[in-house]
């Protein structure tokens, strides 16, 4: 739903912006556990359970990770988009928004048409 953001763990962060209700299916591995909370409450979220919750990357993976950066993806239901996380996996978007993709500058990143 607008205004919720979803964390592949402490990897990536994606924010639903504006728009309708829409699909965000993950395929990962099971032991990447993927958290939605409210948009409103994403960076107190992340700074309080980066060590816990959030569990990779750790305190030293995150040093060498680089900055955040972010990338606006508008999406809409004629193009169902995935979001490939390299080494990751990939979250497939489908409806009709705005997004903010939210992740360390040296992890590649890639929005490309659904695979499936």
């Amino acid at each position: 739903a607008p205004k919720q953001t979803l964390f592949v763990p402490g990897f990536v962060r994606i924010d639903c912006i504006d728009g309708e209700r829409s699909s965000f299916v993950t395929n990962v591995a099971n032991n990447v556990l993927v958290h939605r909370t409210k948009l409103d409450n994403a960076i107190e979220f992340y700074e309080k359970h980066k060590d816990d919750i959030l569990l990779f990357p750790t305190k030293q993976e995150r040093e060498k990770l680089g900055n955040f950066v972010t990338k606006k993806v508008k999406f809409n239901k004629d193009n169902k988009i995935d979001i490939a996380i390299s080494g990751l996996g990939f979250v497939t978007v489908y409806g009709t928004g705005y997004l903010n993709i939210t992740y360390f500058n040296n992890i590649k990143v890639i929005v490309r048409k659904a695979m499936i």
